[in-house]
């Protein structure tokens, strides 16, 4: 899918340019926060008039027509098997609303999502990126059954939208009986004062028909603390970024070349060579900018790696699959990728994307990359490369591609003629064998 417009890691610290006002009871100056993909922002938009919220007078209605839209819209339990808009017609509608969102964008407008950096340091685990919101509000937005991220990732997004400055907050809800269970819930802005919402809870609530309000824009945050318990380090943080005047989106008339976050943060001495090859032709993806590349690599970021090379490699734009085959995630580049034949699911059903790739997991990513782009392989090149000494535990649907890989000295062993098949691999390792087999190939 197309993404309007670059979300740069830095510009999560921008103070805002222009300024909101909000009343609970008035007409609020409604400036729209766009997740910056055309796809989820299309679908958004199209529940929004559904709901008929921006034909509410005054905060409290607006806010209400989209939360009474998720509770009455959709579910928890149910099968996936209707597209309530299909791709045909979001493509159709988006052809219309990118065009609508760049020029109110690059116009100042518009604001684009960008969630703070510093939430990384309180175990946000990306929820509120726009990317990660993006996709789980369009899933929701097309198939309308999801768990509860599923549901405030939606109403966050809708909220947005409307000019509302929304999180995702993860943690536990807790039972009657005292037990917990895990939970997200939303925690959002009216000017500078924060409500609470829970649209999940308030949709299992509902009875005969008319929606709960029992977890509906409430202020007491030691109330909403009697049933709901999360990392308040958390949000204070957010609290604290907004009480200094910063914004958790940014505008278009500012100089994004001065915001530009370094291409990594960290790095071992060795790997800077590599790196800096891979900068230099833009082979570094999104997720890995501003990272500490000594830390091992996820599935997910080696799958954004091995498109990015597959690109650069091919000339061409990768196509995601639609819908996803997997029940664990909606990452663009994962869909990419599964749609080049470069990963598969650790089961039927999920990808593990938050899992920590192994050594042989990337020699087989990384050699299915190299024949998408080659079209056929000669994998006997490795036949006659002397076996590492723990040959015997490295997969078969990996093997080839190790021995392959090694003949051309991509990936080496880990010393004492051992491969370490199950072995993690770090950011840096996975981008110096991406520059390599880029330098393979050309």
């Amino acid at each position: 899918m197309k993404k309007i417009i670059a979300l740069t890691l830095a510009a999560m610290l921008l103070a805002a340019t222009a300024t909101q006002t909000f009343a609970i009871s008035g007409k609020a100056q409604q400036t729209p926060i766009y997740t910056g993909f055309w796809d989820a922002d299309a679908v958004v938009e199209t529940i929004i008039k559904q709901s008929g919220a921006r034909g509410q007078s005054g905060d409290y209605e607006r806010v209400q027509a989209v939360y009474d839209w998720v509770i009455n819209n959709c579910r928890r339990e149910g099968e996936r098997n209707k597209e309530y808009i299909t791709y045909e017609e979001l493509r159709a509608a988006g052809e219309t609303w990118m065009t609508t969102i760049q020029e109110e964008i690059d116009t100042g407008k518009a604001a684009v999502w960008a969630s703070y950096t510093d939430l990384d340091n309180y175990y946000d685990n990306g929820y509120n990126t726009a990317y990660n919101l993006a996709y789980m509000a369009l899933d929701m937005g097309v198939y309308r059954v999801g768990d509860c991220v599923s549901f405030s990732s939606l109403l966050a997004v809708l909220l947005q939208h409307l000019g509302y400055e929304c999180y995702v907050i993860p943690g536990e809800f807790i039972n009657s009986d005292g037990s917990h269970v895990m939970h997200k819930w939303n925690m959002m802005y009216i000017g500078d004062a924060v409500y609470w919402l829970d649209v999940r809870i308030d949709d299992q609530a509902t009875g005969d028909g008319a929606p709960s309000h029992a977890y509906f824009l409430k202020t007491d945050e030691e109330e909403w603390a009697k049933k709901h318990e999360w990392n308040r380090e958390y949000t204070d943080a957010i609290k604290n970024q907004h009480a200094m005047g910063r914004r958790s989106y940014y505008f278009n008339n500012i100089d994004y070349s001065a915001l530009e976050a370094p291409t990594w943060t960290k790095c071992s001495p060795w790997a800077e060579t590599f790196l800096s090859q891979a900068r230099d032709v833009s082979m570094i993806p999104a997720c890995l900018k501003g990272q500490d590349m000594t830390k091992a690599i996820t599935r997910e970021e080696f799958a954004a790696l091995a498109v990015s090379l597959y690109e650069k490699l091919s000339g061409q734009t990768a196509q995601q699959v639609y819908p996803s085959p997997f029940i664990d995630t909606n990452n663009v580049d994962v869909l990419k990728a599964y749609g080049l034949g470069i990963v598969n699911g650790d089961t039927k059903t999920t990808f593990n994307p938050k899992g920590l790739l192994t050594r042989e997991q990337a020699a087989a990513m990384l050699g299915r990359t190299y024949a998408s782009v080659k079209g056929q392989v000669d994998l006997t090149v490795g036949a006659d490369v002397e076996p590492f000494a723990d040959d015997g535990d490295i997969a078969e649907y990996s093997r080839e591609f190790v021995y392959f890989l090694h003949a051309y000295e991509v990936i080496n062993g880990v010393g004492d003629n051992r491969f370490d098949p199950w072995g993690k691999t770090t950011r840096e390792e996975a981008v110096k064998i991406a520059v390599l087999t880029y330098d393979l190939s050309n």
